[in-house]
């Protein structure tokens, strides 16, 4: 009986990953988090009710998309950059992580608003910051570069998928060249 118990408890946890990722899936569709348990549950070929089976309400259901998305957001984070190269390479290459990422999970988008409260934007703007620290510069004015390069790449992410496009090497140049002017 414990082997059900556990086997049963294995498959409702890989059935909250699927449903997550569906959720996931529909945000990124759709462009925004307007999405009603009819539509997870479409998308996942279930009933409504079968996904309580899995989530207490609709707010856990996306409290648990959060979490995931958060999780995979933070990861941009850690990825690597050379100390050694010139500031304006490592703006490219922090921007093309963060367009690459767009790109594949357009739901990301809300997490490079410099003004959001979320965890994996926090430390991805210290990451920046300790890269674009340089010797005399004040830290009031680090901190705006800092805001200005994530809302100027946010506004190039949104203004693209507005318009229906993707955002490309050209946007990168435009940021980087634009962070690299020095005030």
């Amino acid at each position: 009986m414990n082997k059900v118990r556990s086997q049963s408890s294995v498959l409702s946890h890989g059935a909250r990953n699927e449903i997550v990722e569906k959720i996931l899936q529909l945000v990124s569709e759709k462009g925004g988090w307007d999405i009603s348990v009819n539509d997870i549950s479409s998308a996942c070929g279930t009933t409504p009710a079968s996904l309580y089976s899995y989530f207490s309400s609709k707010n856990d259901m996306m409290q648990a998309a959060v979490e995931e998305m958060e999780k995979r957001f933070g990861s941009i984070a850690s990825l690597p950059i050379p100390d050694k190269i010139p500031e304006e390479m490592k703006i490219k290459m922090i921007t093309f992580y963060i367009f690459d990422f767009v790109i594949k999970n357009r739901w990301a988008a809300d997490f490079v608003d410099p003004f959001s409260k979320y965890e994996s934007t926090v430390k991805l703007m210290e990451r920046i910051t300790q890269f674009m620290k340089k010797d005399g510069r004040p830290h009031k004015d680090l901190n705006f570069r800092v805001y200005r390069f994530l809302a100027g790449i946010h506004f190039k992410i949104r203004y693209r998928f507005m318009r229906k496009e993707l955002p490309g090497e050209n946007d990168i140049d435009d940021l980087s060249r634009y962070m690299s002017i020095t005030e």
